[in-house]
């Protein structure tokens, strides 16, 4: 015999010893038994939703305000530094880089230098 029946065997025999023991008992002390069995089944008015709903349902609606919560922050939080500040150590970079004028013209930078200075000595 599996253990399942025999506690369902053990059930059914105490259910039946219990049954009739209440019908020995008197009307009154049935009543109050009755009486008593309802209160304790009763749940209180405050924890009567965490009982009857389901756990799972619970648990499940508290994740989902920590996922919303957390989606919500990371909407809102700032985004990483700009990464275009650059750090000029030379002050001719500066001027290099706030002129109007073309790129290309930098390029040969020595070459204007040598014109320069063949300018000035009568070259």
């Amino acid at each position: 015999m599996k253990t399942d029946e025999r506690d369902r065997m053990l059930e059914e025999r105490v259910t039946v010893a219990l049954n009739e023991g209440i019908g020995k008992l008197g009307n009154p002390v049935a009543g109050r038994l009755a009486a008593m069995r309802a209160a304790a089944l009763e749940l209180p008015l405050g924890r009567r939703f965490w009982f009857a709903a389901p756990r799972r349902l619970a648990a499940g609606g508290l994740a989902t305000a920590a996922v919303i919560i957390l989606a919500i922050s990371l909407w809102f939080s700032p985004g990483p530094a700009p990464q275009s500040v650059v750090a000029i150590t030379n002050p001719d970079d500066v001027e290099l880089l706030t002129s109007n004028d073309r790129i290309e013209l930098y390029q040969d930078l020595d070459f204007y230098r040598w014109l320069d200075e063949g300018g000035r000595n009568g070259g």
